[in-house]
């Protein structure tokens, strides 16, 4: 089947295409949940599943996905999922008035983190330091931001004897 084979069935641009095998390659998701995400009815996706280029694509994005390079984003995506998945029953523990307050509140702690609402401590912000190091042979110059620097007003001893 072509592409123009294919735009005859249902129209499906190559970019929605590629978006579609990668959901489906990840395989995170019922079909029926994604084809309803990109209002592609079943016949239409049983028609792709013919087509030779979206094959390709379904088998490139799994073994994308599958590989050993990607492993740090694939379990960051299906941790995601997770709590995607997850959050409804956790709220619905949050708001339990028989589930313990420490409980109640590491939940609250957990879901803020996870949306990203906690202040970053000082520890774990390091955008307001930065450091320079210069080698000059044996020579070594360094700054460091989150030092103070030390300006010396005081002439040292051999700059006395000059003067």
């Amino acid at each position: 089947m072509t592409t123009q084979d294919l735009t005859a069935v249902a129209p499906v641009l190559p970019k929605t295409m590629t978006h579609l095998a990668r959901e489906i390659a990840i395989n995170q998701r019922e079909v029926e949940d994604i084809l309803s995400e990109f209002k592609i009815s079943m016949a239409t996706y049983e028609k792709l599943k013919e087509n030779e280029r979206f094959a390709k694509l379904v088998d490139a994005m799994r073994v994308e996905w599958n590989s050993a390079v990607n492993t740090p984003e694939r379990v960051r995506v299906e941790a995601a999922y997770l709590i995607e998945e997850i959050m409804p029953k956790i709220y619905g523990r949050m708001t339990d008035t028989n589930e313990p307050l420490h409980h109640v509140v590491a939940a609250g702690q957990w879901l803020s983190k996870v949306a990203g609402l906690e202040k970053p401590t000082s520890q774990d912000d390091k955008s307001d330091r930065f450091q320079i190091t210069i080698n000059l042979g044996n020579d070594k110059l360094e700054f460091d931001k989150s030092k103070k620097p030390v300006i010396e007003l005081l002439p040292t001893p051999e700059q006395n004897a000059i003067l």
